[in-house]
């Protein structure tokens, strides 16, 4: 699913501020009520988040959707850890970098013991419900900039999907900069960004101004404020927006922290593009 699916999913634009909020909230609990129609075998024994927080991380109410994305997400990590010639549980300690309410880490419930799981995020509530109902891992709550909890040098494979996306370039050269600490020496990164497809998708229905398409031009990164306020329907804090790059900022920029080793062009589900680092 797009960004702009995403959008278009959300409470109809007609209504502002407090009205959009209290109908996505109506929404919510009527879908809590259709949860108990979704067929037991598809959750794996393992609960579904409520319908607010899914909404947060998946930006659709509806669980069947939620798991959908989840295990695609899930099985992109598994392919482009093939394509660098790696396997998933190869890896020791896994980190989900602004995991949520666990959308992808549910589909890795089956790890061996020799390949540990920690999932971290701003959002408090979906940390709480992921330490009561996601028993197979560990979480922690991080700030909105570094430090991290963890120690130096803590994870052979750091994950972050549709984080990137959302965050201005100073946040992310703060978070590219910890997580360059907290991954082993040789490890990877596994980050997803609004690539070339994605811009040319999200554009039009984001109405990007003739200055917004200059900056994507000449720059290659394009930070853009959608939605501010105490009633921001994702629930989530003003610094988290949409953010937009091009392969040759990656590579240029980016590698100022990890080398490129690889770039997936619409590498996760088909939109966004996958960007595989390595800590030298």
């Amino acid at each position: 699913m797009s960004f702009v699916q995403v959008l278009k999913k959300r409470v109809p634009r007609p209504l502002h501020g407090p009205w959009r909020y209290c109908k996505l909230r109506s929404a919510a609990l009527v879908e809590s009520f259709r949860d108990r129609q979704i067929d037991t075998a598809s959750l794996q024994g393992i609960p579904l988040p409520p319908p607010v927080l899914r909404y947060r991380v998946h930006g659709y109410l509806d669980g069947p959707s939620f798991l959908a994305a989840g295990l695609t997400c899930a099985e992109e990590i598994r392919r482009s850890l093939k394509l660098a010639g790696k396997e998933l549980y190869a890896f020791h300690d896994v980190l989900d970098f602004g995991c949520g309410c666990g959308r992808v880490l549910r589909y890795f419930h089956d790890h061996p013991l020799s390949c540990r799981l920690y999932g971290t995020d701003i959002d408090r509530s979906a940390i709480a419900w992921c330490r009561k109902n996601l028993r197979f891992a560990s979480f922690n709550l991080n700030p909105p900039l570094p430090p991290l909890s963890f120690a130096n040098a803590s994870f052979d494979l750091v994950y972050a999907f549709s984080v990137f996306t959302h965050l201005s370039e100073d946040y992310q050269f703060s978070w590219l900069q910890e997580l360059k600490r907290v991954v082993k020496p040789g490890g990877i990164l596994l980050v997803s960004t609004h690539g070339a497809y994605a811009q040319a998708d999200i554009a039009h229905n984001l109405d990007f101004s003739h200055d917004d398409l200059q900056t994507l031009q000449i720059k290659g990164f394009l930070f853009k404020v959608l939605e501010t306020g105490r009633f921001k329907l994702d629930g989530l804090p003003d610094f988290y927006q949409c953010a937009f790059h091009s392969r040759q900022y990656v590579n240029d920029v980016w590698s100022r922290f990890f080398k490129v080793e690889l770039y997936i062009e619409r590498g996760m589900n088909q939109h966004q593009d996958l960007v595989l680092l390595c800590r030298e």
